[in-house]
């Protein structure tokens, strides 16, 4: 298959997923229950405090993100550097999410929801970027980069709004279907692949499937951390495989190949 008829499934595949999301499908409205989580201890005067305290996972591997692309930067890569903005943009997500999950875990509701969902946007659509542009061109990654960026977003506020949640499932589930295709079609070259996709992709699977066993993980584990708690923990450690990648790039491995432009 060359690289023509690769974009035009891709390109399908949106196409599809746009029109079974916002046309085929009703409007979704956010379930009043999803506010009840499994644990509800208060601790040293924090409400929630497991949900609330977990979302510091973020917050560090944020923090170790961005000092090993800082390091990262200072070295001299020369033509074969990765393109830096899309990383950044993520890790800076990262921190935002366990400001603004935490500020939500405090008293959940759907206004608080607001600001834990628009840093997550950011963060899948910048790793989604990341990849586009390792493997598809640096030109193409850098043309998506703003859009994408605009379309997360913009799907919390249209949900914020209007209360039809189906913008912002999409934004959220597509590039897992999408990046599986992209890197079945298209090689990589400098950024994340092999073990450091696959570890990512499964950890962040594990903390959904958690996130959605909530109560039950709650009454498993005899009511000492709920499922909620232990999602924030592995979609930490999720993207924390991306912060390991940076910090082996930072030390100067894994000298693949030049983005191509």
């Amino acid at each position: 298959m060359n690289r023509d008829k690769k974009i035009i499934l891709l390109a399908a595949t949106v196409v599809a997923g746009v029109v079974g999301t916002l046309v085929v499908l009703p409007p979704v409205r956010q379930d009043p229950t999803y506010h009840r989580f499994a644990d509800q201890r208060t601790w040293a005067g924090i409400p929630h405090a497991g949900d609330v305290l977990s979302n510091l996972s973020f917050v560090i591997v944020a923090l170790l993100g961005l000092a090993a692309l800082f390091m990262y930067a200072r070295r001299d890569h020369g033509t074969a550097r990765i393109w830096t903005t899309p990383y950044t943009a993520f890790f800076i997500g990262i921190a935002l999410i366990g400001a603004g999950s935490s500020y939500y875990h405090w008293a959940p509701d759907n206004a608080a929801l607001v600001w834990d969902r628009l840093p997550m946007t950011l963060t899948f659509m910048s790793l989604f970027c990341v990849v586009i542009a390792d493997r598809m061109g640096l030109t193409i990654g850098k043309e998506l980069f703003v859009p994408l960026l605009l379309i997360g977003s913009g799907s919390v506020a249209y949900w914020s709004f209007t209360g039809d949640l189906r913008a912002y499932g999409l934004v959220q589930f597509m590039p897992v279907i999408l990046l599986p295709l992209v890197c079945w079609m298209f090689p990589p070259h400098r950024g994340l692949r092999g073990p450091y996709l696959g570890g990512l992709l499964g950890l962040y699977g594990l903390a959904k499937v958690l996130e959605y066993y909530d109560h039950e993980v709650w009454n498993l584990l005899g009511h000492t951390v709920s499922g909620h708690t232990l999602k924030h923990v592995f979609a930490a450690a999720a993207c924390a495989v991306v912060a390991w990648f940076m910090v082996q790039m930072s030390s100067g491995r894994h000298a693949g190949h030049t983005a191509r432009h």
